[in-house]
């Protein structure tokens, strides 16, 4: 089965700003201001100094939306310049959206071409969406997709998160 098969949600390549707080264990207790590379429902890849091992506990505060919870170290990823590293995390808690994007299964039809992480006009909750052919042509020309926002009860205009997808 391939990597994308078994996934349960999509990844999103975003850099969210994170506050981390865990314990180095050659430094002791730490306090980090850092961000992702990639999120999912379930976790993230993130850039640390502080050194970690797999299966250590550490507390994230999501900057952009104030939310905090605890995660699983699952273990490092890759070294990075400058003496960090990338580790994949998971967090504990099923129960919040801690990133604060909705979530597609992940399983495309085989002609989606594209997808994007679009933002909701009304209370700028986001959402990873598959876009067809017409769909990109709509945002390449500076304009938003229609569709219906759970948190505001009711349709909205959604427009791309990274404006280079926008033509001005």
């Amino acid at each position: 089965m391939r990597e994308a098969e078994r996934r349960r949600t999509d990844r999103l390549f975003i850099s969210i700003p994170i506050r981390v707080f865990g314990i180095d264990p050659v430094l002791g207790h730490f306090q980090e201001e850092t961000h992702t590379i990639i999120v999912n429902r379930h976790g993230a890849s993130i850039v640390l100094c502080h050194r970690l091992e797999p299966n250590d506990t550490i507390r994230i505060v999501n900057l952009e939306n104030q939310l905090e919870s605890n995660f699983r170290v699952v273990g490092r990823i890759r070294s990075s310049t400058g003496g960090g590293a990338e580790w994949g995390i998971e967090c504990l808690s099923e129960k919040i959206n801690f990133w604060g994007m909705a979530y597609s299964s992940g399983h495309y039809p085989e002609r989606t071409p594209a997808c994007a992480l679009l933002a909701c006009q009304g209370c700028h909750d986001r959402f990873f969406w598959p876009l067809s052919p017409m769909q990109i042509e709509v945002l390449e020309m500076g304009g938003c997709l229609q569709n219906y926002c759970d948190h505001c009860g009711s349709e909205t205009d959604w427009v791309p998160t990274d404006p280079r997808i926008r033509k001005p």
